[in-house]
């Protein structure tokens, strides 16, 4: 996908009109994976590890972790973006 075309597409629908403050560009950078306190499920762990989607960044660990000890992050709890897959994860690994 090209990102910049869908961002332009975006910014041009009027829906959209005054919506998008900001657009940068960031240079990749080395990952920094994250383990939990508690593996996974196996059956989700096989099924992450499939989708090539393991081993978990940082965050993503910190996430889960935090989920399963029923800790809200309220610094992000407005910005979420995700796959119905990573929401399904997200499903399999919170105790709520």
């Amino acid at each position: 996908m090209d990102t910049v075309a869908f961002l332009d597409h975006l910014r041009a629908l009027p829906a959209y009109r005054d919506q998008i403050a900001h657009i940068e560009r960031l240079p990749p950078r080395k990952p920094h994976y994250g383990e939990l306190e508690r593996p996974l499920h196996p059956a989700l762990h096989d099924r992450l590890r499939a989708l090539g989607l393991l081993p978990l960044y940082h965050h993503q660990a910190q996430a889960v972790d935090a989920s399963r000890r029923g800790e809200a992050d309220h610094r992000h709890q407005h910005a979420v973006a995700a796959p119905r897959l990573a929401l399904r994860a997200a499903h399999q690994v919170s105790p709520h």
